[in-house]
C-alpha cells in the first residue's frame, strides 16, 4: 500500500508499507505524512529519521542504516540483549551446578560408613 506525504504533488514519491517488513524499525505516520525510525526516536536521537522525513526513497532508508546514531542504538540494544543472555546463562549454570552438588551429596550419603 502506498501513502502520499502531506502536501505532496502527484509525482512525488510515496511511502510503501512493504518497507516495514524489510525494516521493522520503520514507521509511517499517516497524519503527519512522515516516516520515522522508531529505534532512534525512542532513544531520543535528533537525526532526520528520528524527527521524521517525507523523503520516501530507499536511498534515504539505506543511508539511515549507515548513520552513526542508528548504529549506536543498535549496538546498545545488542549489548543489552547480550547482557540478558549472559545473565540467563549464568543462572542456568548455577542451577545445573546446584543439582550436581545435590545429587553428589545424596550419593555420598548413601555410601557413607556412618549411614
Amino acid at each position: 500500500m502506498l501513502f502520499k506525504g502531506r502536501n505532496d504533488p502527484v509525482n512525488q514519491r510515496r511511502f510503501s508499507t512493504s518497507w516495514t517488513s524489510t525494516y521493522p524499525w520503520l514507521e509511517y505516520d499517516r497524519i503527519d505524512g512522515l516516516m520515522y525510525c522508531t529505534l532512534c526516536k525512542q532513544a531520543g536521537k535528533l537525526n532526520k529519521m528520528a524527527i521524521g522525513t517525507n523523503n520516501f526513497r530507499k536511498t534515504t532508508i539505506n543511508r539511515h542504516l549507515e548513520c552513526k546514531d542508528h548504529n549506536d542504538v543498535l549496538a546498545a540494544q545488542s549489548m543489552k540483549s547480550n547482557t540478558i543472555a549472559i545473565a540467563v546463562q549464568r543462572e542456568m549454570t548455577k542451577r545445573e551446578r546446584s543439582e550436581e552438588r545435590r545429587v553428589g551429596k545424596e550419593c555420598r550419603s548413601r555410601w557413607s560408613p556412618y549411614h
